[in-house]
């Protein structure tokens, strides 16, 4: 945040425990795959996830990137009205001049007050990222680009956050507009609400008021996204670009002309898709036409029909020829959806690194064949930084538990079994007594066979009503247990809801403002030190307590 005073240190940093833990647990199928073994998804990928693969990046990227001169007026362009402070990103401008300029990006929607924790995550990673690759390859220099993602126009998204577990929600604005183009009106109120409900948090209030004065200075969602964001990481070399620009649109009319005329992203990705889903499930599924139609309060899909074009809802229609003509002389009129935006990233940025959530590095990889049609590669993919926080009360919980945090990345039911096991060993046996009842059954079965083959039947007829009684015992001596361990297991529940409020992990539920409230100190500091997107680690942050 720019201002801060206070940095970060070894007596801050003792007050907390930093665990290192498998990210696996919360991750979805393909994306854990990537986390653990990303050469079982090699056909999918161009740089595998590790810092070597820069050098690669870097060679690739020094003779296939067109539009430095482009991209540097742009920067410079929207940086002139940022109020902010700008002196870091006017230095990271000028480096970006030079051919061994590079930039390692993340993006995201426009979440109101920075919406989930994860948000957050993923400029910390960015961030890191670009520190990180320095000391490595000095010859260069990496700056950290946050991608706002302001042509989205799915409101419902962005409208709300929580703290506290109190759901805070954006009624104002109506849905039809791109979220990035919405008029801030309504913000200012919330900030002030907030602001009186904890006034007698001197750290809050600073941040509230950051919100309040960003969002009542600036009249869109996009500039006043810009503005926070620039507030809170612009010191930290961080850029921001707006994408939904008229000249960098002209970077993309050769891209909007062919999936129109040729329909090559449809085709492609979804051959690959057909792969992917022999194993995974997909994240996206392109369509014949990916691209909206942006208008004055629209952004509308767009679709060939009777040898015409036209808008899902708005009434716009063009033949062949208009459209054509609408594209080479308005490309900012076109809005590219999930399967074009990361080649549109690509195209105008010398980018090396896509820094993302789970479900994004998955659709990423989507693209590989889309790319090389295009003449391009995919970035080196990384997953973000996962945190886990755990303040003081809730560190005494686990104690009293008996359990470690990382326990809980389990389904509660597992866990509850290992919280039962513990306090009554002796069960263990009877709990486990229907796997060895399979060995003894099993090993029956086989001589049984030998004698008369017709009495398998028989055998496993007689196994399933050993299996049944033994799950009867089981799920009686459950019980008897949790009567007895009632407080303790509702503690176990406690703890789990914390962690998983509203069944949502943390990152995905709450705030920055959460943070501020229940930690002191200069939180992102630490975020930072303890940040290491190379590494596919889940990093608990812990109070000591």
């Amino acid at each position: 945040m720019e201002g801060e005073p206070d940095k970060y240190n070894k007596k801050y940093m003792s007050e907390f425990e930093i665990i290192k833990t498998d990210l696996s647990p919360v991750l979805p199928p393909m994306a854990r795959d990537y986390s653990i073994n990303p050469g079982l998804l090699k056909q999918y990928y161009h740089f595998p996830p590790q810092l070597e693969s820069f050098r690669k990046a870097i060679e690739f990227r020094k003779t296939n990137y067109h539009h430095r001169e482009l991209l540097v007026e742009v920067l410079a362009k929207q940086y002139e009205k940022v109020q902010s402070g700008t002196k870091s990103a006017v230095t990271q401008i000028e480096k970006l001049k030079s051919e061994n300029t590079f930039t390692v990006t993340t993006g995201h929607q426009l979440n109101i007050f920075t919406g989930p924790l994860y948000f957050i995550y993923k400029i910390i990673s960015v961030i890191k990222l670009a520190d990180q690759l320095k000391p490595q390859f000095p010859q260069f220099d990496f700056v950290p680009v946050y991608w706002m993602a302001g042509e989205d126009h799915d409101l419902l998204e962005i409208n709300h956050f929580y703290i506290q577990n109190q759901k805070i929600e954006w009624s104002e604005p109506e849905a039809g507009p791109p979220c990035g183009r919405l008029k801030t009106d309504g913000l200012v109120e919330i900030a002030d609400i907030l602001l009186k409900q904890y006034q007698n948090n001197p750290e809050l209030v600073k941040l509230l008021v950051a919100f309040k004065t960003y969002y009542s200075e600036n009249k869109t969602l996009t500039d006043a996204t810009r503005e926070l964001v620039n507030y809170l990481f612009g010191e930290k070399g961080l850029l921001i670009i707006n994408a939904d620009d008229a000249d960098l649109k002209k970077c993309l009319i050769p891209v909007i002309k062919d999936d129109f005329i040729n329909s090559s992203a449809f085709n492609l990705v979804n051959r690959t898709v057909a792969e992917i889903e022999k194993k995974y499930k997909a994240q996206v599924h392109p369509r014949k036409i990916n691209f909206f139609y942006l208008g004055n309060n629209i952004r509308d899909r767009l679709i060939a029909a009777n040898d015409r074009y036209a808008t899902i809802s708005s009434g716009l229609s063009f033949t062949r020829d208009e459209l054509l003509n609408e594209i080479e002389t308005h490309p900012e009129n076109f809005s590219p959806n999930v399967v074009i935006r990361p080649l549109y990233q690509e195209l105008i940025l010398p980018n090396l690194a896509y820094v993302g959530g789970p479900s994004e590095i998955s659709y990423w990889m989507e693209y590989k064949t889309f790319f090389e049609y295009h003449q391009m590669r995919l970035p080196v993919l990384l997953l973000r930084d996962s945190f886990l926080w755990i303040d003081e009360s809730l560190s005494s919980l686990l104690e009293k538990a008996d359990l470690d945090a990382e326990d809980f990345l389990q389904d509660e039911p597992d866990i509850i079994k290992k919280f039962l096991l513990a306090r009554s060993p002796d069960a263990e046996w009877i709990m486990e007594a229907q796997s060895q009842i399979e060995t003894v059954y099993g090993k029956l079965a086989e001589q049984i066979v030998k004698i008369d083959p017709t009495l398998k039947a028989t055998v496993n007829a007689e196994k399933q009503k050993v299996n049944h009684g033994i799950k009867n015992i089981e799920e009686k001596l459950r019980k008897s247990i949790k009567r007895k361990e009632e407080t303790a297991l509702n503690r176990i529940q406690k703890i789990k809801s914390v962690l998983y409020p509203d069944g949502v992990f943390q990152e995905r539920h709450d705030n920055l403002l959460d943070l501020v409230i229940r930690f002191k100190g200069n939180l992102f500091e630490l975020l930072y030190q303890n940040a290491n997107p190379i590494e596919a680690k889940l990093k608990i942050i812990q109070s000591k307590s």
